[in-house]
């Protein structure tokens, strides 16, 4: 239950640390001041000072996880970061011209009481994370692929590390590799599944480590294949504690170098940004357009049978699934199980009113509820009927990880031309390819870019029927 919810600690801390900052400066104010009556100058300061907090903490990466980091590093971030806050306001009180009102003996009493409350806040943290993962709590399942010298001493290092809280669950080996030993220090060894895929859903593991000498790319390329529907997290533990790669992500424990093959892109402050623009975005949208989707599902109503919205199961981030949400704009029909057809110019199926629902694209803003909920994102990729995830993922290399991202109302694929039905692979492959460009660059701006495209190449559009 705690893994559960470790993102949601993680976002909650952010907001934890806003209000830590602000009520330093009050806590401060009495201190210097003793009295309880505050001018708004101050209350402006704790306003912008919690809001400062909120824009540079994250560039500390105060808020990834930090089950191997010790306590007095993640310290040293939180008290750079207080400081950093302290001197931004500073700087935006010279600006408006106000370091005339603040005390300065004020100034530097809120500091150290904010460097005090929020290590105070992370010592706390720290150690009920590490006494709950000590218990079993809080825990990362972990598959070690391989059974050497390398997972061995990994598994020893994390026997005695506990608080870290990774589980190994086993060591898997192919059956020419096999021992004669059945264990490893506890950990066992178990022969590599014909479907690991299964097996790593079916244990509930979290990530999978692969512990083989980088001469075992063949085997290493088998793992990654065998994985390829898979949105576990995969980290290569290489015997390559003296090089340095460029543009490649690696972290070190213990001293082990460990390459990050496919890690999720959302975290930390990027997450925070894209989930404040989705929701300031989709609220103020369902609002401004209310009296449209009024007339629209009257519209439905009265021109033909059935409900107005039309539900459909599909993929969302980590291939987690999803109901979205359009306005109905085909009769009533049954398809065949496990079949979904895409629609196409002139079909007979679509009702009316559902023919210019589709060209227009409006038949597509009841997702704006769906991204109010969190199922989905303003931009992002496309969200594919899971009937032809299940075709395309094995006909495209890398078609799942489009997944590693929530799915958007439009997209960088959709801007560029490919939107609406996909009658051949090579359309689906394009899509796919803009697709995985988004994801690994995607920014704030690009987003913003993608918004505007969409705006300004109109609702309208030859491929969407």
């Amino acid at each position: 239950m705690f893994k559960k919810y470790a993102g949601s600690l993680s976002f909650f801390m952010r907001f934890i640390d806003m209000a830590v900052m602000a009520f330093s400066g009050l806590i401060a104010f009495w201190i210097r001041f003793g009295q309880a009556s505050i001018s708004s100058y101050y209350l402006n300061a704790f306003l912008i000072a919690a809001l400062l907090t909120a824009l540079i903490f994250p560039r500390f990466d105060i808020y990834s996880s930090h089950r191997l980091e010790n306590l007095l590093s993640i310290l040293r971030r939180v008290i750079l970061a207080a400081i950093t806050v302290m001197l931004s306001l500073l700087l935006v009180s010279v600006i408006v011209k106000t370091t005339i009102i603040f005390s300065r003996a004020w100034m530097l009493t809120w500091t150290i009481t904010a460097i005090i409350s929020l290590c105070a806040l992370r010592l706390i943290t720290y150690l009920i994370l590490r006494w709950l993962r000590r218990y079993g709590l809080n825990q990362k399942h972990i598959v070690i692929i391989g059974a050497g010298q390398m997972a061995e001493h990994l598994i020893m290092r994390l026997q005695q590390d506990a608080w870290a809280g990774f589980n190994i669950k086993c060591c898997l080996v192919d059956e020419t590799s096999l021992e004669s030993r059945s264990d490893i220090q506890g950990t066992p060894i178990k022969t590599m599944p014909k479907n690991l895929d299964a097996f790593i859903q079916t244990e509930t593991i979290d990530e999978v480590w692969i512990a083989l000498p980088l001469k075992n790319d063949d085997k290493i390329q088998a793992i990654l294949d065998a994985l390829r529907h898979n949105t576990v997290n995969i980290r290569l533990i290489p015997e390559l504690n003296y090089a340095k790669l460029l543009n490649h992500s690696i972290i070190n424990l213990w001293g082990i170098s460990i390459i990050n093959l496919r890690t999720s892109m959302m975290t930390g402050a990027d997450y925070l940004l894209k989930w404040i623009e989705d929701k300031i975005f989709s609220a103020g949208i369902i609002i401004l357009i209310s009296p449209l989707l009024f007339i629209i599902a009257l519209a439905i109503k009265f021109t033909s049978k059935g409900p107005i919205l039309f539900k459909q199961k599909r993929h969302g981030w980590d291939g987690r699934i999803f109901t979205m949400y359009k306005f109905r704009t085909m009769k009533l029909h049954q398809e065949q199980i496990g079949q979904v057809t895409q629609a196409t110019k002139h079909d007979s199926r679509l009702t009316s009113i559902g023919a210019f629902l589709r060209r227009t694209s409006l038949d597509e803003l009841p997702q704006f509820l769906n991204v109010l909920k969190g199922d989905m994102s303003v931009v992002g990729p496309r969200p594919h009927a899971v009937v032809h995830n299940e075709q395309y993922k094995e006909l495209i290399l890398g078609y799942m990880q489009r997944h590693r991202m929530k799915p958007g109302l439009t997209g960088w694929a959709q801007v560029n031309g490919y939107r609406g039905e996909t009658d051949t692979l090579d359309k689906m492959e394009k899509r796919v390819e803009y697709d995985l460009y988004y994801i690994e660059n995607w920014s704030l701006w690009l987003d913003i870019k993608i918004i505007f495209m969409t705006l300004w190449k109109g609702f309208v559009n030859q491929n969407a029927y």
